[in-house]
């Protein structure tokens, strides 16, 4: 591939590159890619270590959520903000 184009579009590849991804996450990919992914044994193991991972964020922000009241009232402004 050409370094100029890269160097160029850089933003454009990493914008397609961060869509894909998300979509792969979210289940909202397309089925073929889907099928050839799933086959893809390495592939399910990232997925599997990214929803242990994320399990564990759940956990560790529940269990502080928890034991500290003043963090919970600050991440419900944050999510009112958000929403």
């Amino acid at each position: 591939m050409n370094r100029k184009f890269v160097k160029e579009n850089k933003s454009l590849v990493r914008e397609f590159l961060s869509n894909l991804i998300v979509k792969i996450l979210t289940g909202k990919v397309s089925k073929d890619i889907e099928q050839k992914l799933n086959s893809d044994p390495k592939f399910q193991q990232h997925k599997a270590n990214i929803k242990r991972i994320e399990k564990q964020i759940i956990d560790k922000v529940d269990n502080i959520r928890k034991n500290d009241p003043d963090f919970d009232k600050r991440l419900k402004k944050l999510q009112l903000k958000y929403k």
